[in-house]
């Protein structure tokens, strides 16, 4: 065989490996940018979770006040401060979610830099930290209940995770230390959201509820001049209750995110559709924003 193309022949399967490594380094970066996507919208999500439900306990408390015309002043007082207390309690539950959403989307960005540098040593031990982190919060996570349901009893366990070597010794180092803790974070992250979107829909409802009574069928049916605001609160209704069935955008956000980050991880060969995980975190965010603009002006 000539000398030539024996040399070409022996190197092509370096040039191979070299590329299939550097595809899949591309990979983990697509998938660090899709973390980080996505906790930014989880936090939207849970801000306007916070929001939506301050304004049904509100509905809520202004019905039973109607019903209990006659009670005591210090009765209604014990009423609204137990009210204020469940609220505050329901937001500190939900900031723990914030938390761990945060620092998942610290954890991606320095894989990311892990991926792409030679200088490792700071980003490790910056990686290290916020997983010692992470794993207080998760503990902490597992046992809270939002909406009367407890994230833990909604995780969805999967087998655990066989890292496939990275060429990069220190990603592959870490993920294979820690890649099932990272699993196990967004197992969280799954269950989480799946009771918060339970939870949004229903005080969703509550409000619905209030706005169709009191406020669209109820003026509309009643003689006289409807209110000047009636046009608008029409408009909310119909929008919010639209707004009902694109909850599943934030349920498919993080069980893509999951499952891109098992394979990703796990099989080299993977093709894993960033552009569809994106997409569907974008769906998420302007879920977030619709209910920003239908659901917050409810109340007023």
């Amino acid at each position: 065989m000539n000398r030539t193309v024996f040399h070409a022949c022996a190197l092509l399967p370096i040039f191979l490996i070299a590329g299939c490594d550097s595809e899949r380094l591309k990979q983990f970066s697509d998938l660090a940018a899709a973390g980080t996507a996505y906790a930014a919208a989880e936090a939207a999500l849970s801000d306007q979770l916070s929001s939506t439900y301050i304004q049904a306990d509100s509905v809520l408390l202004a019905r039973q006040k109607d019903i209990k015309t006659q009670a005591p002043a210090s009765a209604l007082e014990a009423a609204i401060k137990q009210a204020n207390t469940d609220v505050e309690t329901y937001l500190v539950t939900l900031s723990k979610v914030d938390q761990q959403t945060k620092i998942l989307g610290m954890y991606f960005t320095q894989m990311s830099l892990l991926a792409d540098t030679k200088n490792s040593d700071g980003i490790v031990k910056s990686a290290d930290g916020l997983l010692e982190q992470l794993g207080s919060i998760d503990k902490s996570l597992e046992s809270t209940a939002i909406g009367g349901k407890v994230v833990g009893d909604s995780v969805k366990e999967f087998a655990p995770l066989v890292v496939e070597h990275f060429q990069v010794k220190a990603l592959d180092a870490n993920l294979q230390k820690n890649a099932d803790e990272i699993d196990r974070a967004l197992a969280l992250q799954q269950a989480a959201i799946s009771v918060m979107t339970t939870a949004l829909t229903q005080s969703l409802s509550t409000i619905n509820s209030y706005t169709e009574d009191e406020k669209v069928v109820g003026p509309f049916k009643s003689p006289g001049p409807l209110p000047k605001t009636w046009v608008q609160d029409r408009e909310t209704l119909i929008r919010t209750q639209l707004d009902l069935a694109k909850s599943q955008a934030a349920n498919d956000s993080v069980t893509k995110l999951r499952t891109a980050f098992r394979d990703v991880v796990s099989n080299k060969g993977a093709k894993v559709n960033f552009s569809d995980l994106l997409n569907t975190i974008s769906q998420m965010a302007g879920y977030v924003s619709d209910l920003k603009t239908t659901v917050n002006p409810a109340a007023k």
